[in-house]
């Protein structure tokens, strides 16, 4: 029983001494990997895990980057902070250069501590979404009355609406693919019959005669998955309607 405790205790000792800092779970403006972002300047936030008591960080070096590529090899073409000797981990804002509408970037973080210093940590994704109305190239699409069987009034009742647009792609242009998606009404959104995003009841519910929330979804594996096949691609949305006259999706608000 001792040997087998000592031998324990020996092991627990010889882990403790040859364990590293190491930075994880990584965050953009709270949110891991998040797309869609309405500003310029995102901030970042990490922390640290260590088997040693009483470690501190000392200094951070962020880099982002256009392609997880440079990130492998250590360049921050979008910015390199350089260490920074702060032992601040929590909203440090981007400083890099201008980030424009519909841009994805990738960063990593590593840092120094009382304890030594870390390995890069496991790469980041964020997305600038559409921040200026006149980025949007979309416009509302709908049927601007109620079809067989459906009825409007006190308590409207309308079906889901179809809505499919065909589009004929090569492998080797697909570089990445965004989808954003608003909606008077809820949605769902499918490509080539596999459902995207994991948000239900989408988008959250606004005051329509107000402002309307957009989705951002990466449709990229989605696409590249059926790439090499000849038929079209398809996207369609299922719009449910609301019981409030001037929401439903068939009188969809002129822009």
């Amino acid at each position: 029983m001792k040997k087998t405790l000592s031998l324990f205790f020996a092991v627990a000792m010889a882990l403790s001494v040859t364990a590293k800092p190491k930075v994880w779970k990584l965050k953009t403006e709270n949110m891991v990997s998040p797309l869609g972002l309405y500003t310029h300047t995102p901030r970042f936030s990490w922390q640290i895990t260590d088997a040693k008591e009483g470690c501190r960080q000392t200094a951070y070096r962020i880099i982002v980057a256009t392609s997880p590529q440079q990130l492998k090899a250590g360049k921050g073409d979008l910015w390199d902070s350089g260490y920074v000797e702060s032992d601040a981990s929590l909203w440090i804002p981007y400083a890099g250069k201008a980030l424009a509408d519909n841009t994805r970037a990738f960063w990593t973080v590593a840092v120094k501590t009382n304890k030594g210093q870390t390995e890069w940590a496991e790469p980041q994704e964020f997305g600038i979404g559409l921040t200026v109305e006149s980025h949007w190239g979309g416009r509302w699409i709908g049927i601007d009355r109620c079809l067989e069987g459906e009825q409007q009034g006190y308590r409207t009742r309308i079906a889901a609406r179809y809505l499919r647009k065909e589009i004929a792609l090569r492998a080797e242009e697909i570089i990445r693919a965004t989808a954003y998606v608003a909606a008077v009404g809820l949605y769902e959104l499918y490509v080539n019959g596999e459902r995207q995003g994991s948000d239900v009841l989408a988008p959250q519910p606004t005051d329509t005669r107000k402002s309307i929330i957009y989705n951002t979804i990466d449709i990229t594996d989605a696409l590249r998955r059926q790439a090499l096949k000849p038929e079209l691609r398809h996207l369609r949305a299922r719009l449910p309607g609301r019981e409030r006259d001037e929401l439903l999706p068939c009188r969809v608000p002129a822009r």
